[in-house]
């Protein structure tokens, strides 16, 4: 954590709930929220209307080609990996159709994977096929990224 934040004090909760209401001042609420990711439910239950949707993502076709390049080289350890690991998050085209129909208003991704180094590839395989289905604003966090919330007075 940068040390600009560590005034922030850790508060646990129990992982056994369904969510938890884990922030909540002056009209702004943060609910943390188990999902299934294999389908993506019950995330589109939560996100209904959000003013903002903070959420992982996975490129598919981006997965099964680096999956299938491991075949080649004979990395069966990698490969196996790069199959399993599509249960884990959700695909980019899911994610964009179901926040589109959820009306959310912005959408903040984190914990992309894979994980792409320049910007010419996050805009490729992330950000393109969101926008193609999602006309909220769109917001590409990497470390560091820091969201303000302004309050309407």
């Amino acid at each position: 954590m940068p040390l600009e934040y560590q005034f922030a004090t850790a508060r646990e909760f129990d992982a056994d709930l369904d969510e938890v209401v884990v922030y909540e001042n002056n009209g702004v609420v943060v609910t943390a929220f188990k999902v299934a990711h294999p389908p993506i439910e019950p995330l589109a239950g939560y996100s209904e209307s959000a003013n903002l949707l903070v959420m992982d993502v996975m490129n598919y076709k981006l997965v099964e080609l680096m999956e299938n390049t491991f075949r080649v080289i004979g990395d069966e350890d990698l490969a196996t990996i790069m199959y399993d690991i599509r249960e884990y998050h959700p695909d980019v085209n899911d994610v964009a159709e179901m926040i589109q129909n959820q009306d959310v208003k912005r959408l903040a991704l984190t914990h992309y994977a894979p994980t792409v180094p320049v910007q010419s590839m996050m805009k490729r395989f992330y950000i393109n096929p969101i926008k193609k289905d999602y006309d909220g604003e769109l917001i590409t966090g990497s470390y560091g990224t820091i969201i303000v919330i302004l309050l309407d007075e």
